[in-house]
């Protein structure tokens, strides 16, 4: 039962980073309009944000994978089947963090503002 909900929660994290590294490739894909100078700041900032929000949700996604496979491959060895255990929480905590970072960032421009 518990190997089975592993495997459809790979399938759904596989799911998840196809879906990010299509949306990122289609917002990327379209041309910006021309702004000005006082809004390029904000932009900037807005952009690396969605990068490293990006980057975090497929760090995380590989990471989940990882941690599925290896509970799955474990055969019943306490030790694998832990590493499996440690590295899924890892991609939880990676998940908190991605969801997290524009909260923080919004937060952080209140502070200096």
């Amino acid at each position: 039962m518990i190997r089975r909900l592993f495997h459809h929660l790979c399938l759904l994290g596989l799911a998840v980073f196809t879906a990010v590294v299509l949306a990122a490739s289609a917002a990327h894909a379209a041309p910006s309009p021309a702004q000005p100078s006082s809004q390029l700041l904000g932009n900037i900032i807005g952009n690396l944000t969605g990068l490293a929000r990006g980057l975090a949700f497929g760090v995380a996604t590989f990471f989940a994978t990882l941690g599925c496979v290896r509970y799955m491959m474990a055969n019943g060895d306490p030790m694998i089947t832990e590493k499996g255990k440690n590295a899924f929480k890892a991609a939880v905590l990676g998940y908190a963090l991605a969801l997290l970072a524009e909260p923080l960032l919004s937060l952080a421009k209140d502070l200096v503002s």
